[in-house]
């Protein structure tokens, strides 16, 4: 997050720029990236959002609110677990032969 928080410091920090009429050129022109911006403040605000809603929902419910968010991710990175395994497996196969 650290990154997301530096990069999101730079893009507002161009925001805030004050580019002077007649002395920045082209090349000097300070400009700033306005979805760039919107992406990390969502970034960052989800972040929060899921720290907060994550620790009410240890509170309430306990060790077992964390079990939702583990079998989601399972289930996201699973394809790709299998295909890797799957290539691996025919790569370590080959080398036997």
């Amino acid at each position: 997050m650290t990154g997301v928080v530096t990069d999101f410091g730079i893009e507002l920090g161009r925001r805030l720029y004050w580019n002077q009429v007649g002395i920045a050129k082209d090349q000097n022109f300070v400009k700033a990236d306005r979805d760039k911006l919107a992406i990390h403040l969502t970034i960052l605000g989800l972040f929060f959002g899921g720290g907060i809603v994550g620790a009410m929902a240890f509170r309430a419910v306990g060790f077992s609110a964390t079990v939702p968010v583990a079998a989601t991710l399972v289930v996201l990175a699973a394809p790709r677990l299998i295909r890797d395994f799957w290539a691996l497996s025919k790569r370590s196969r080959k080398h036997t032969s």
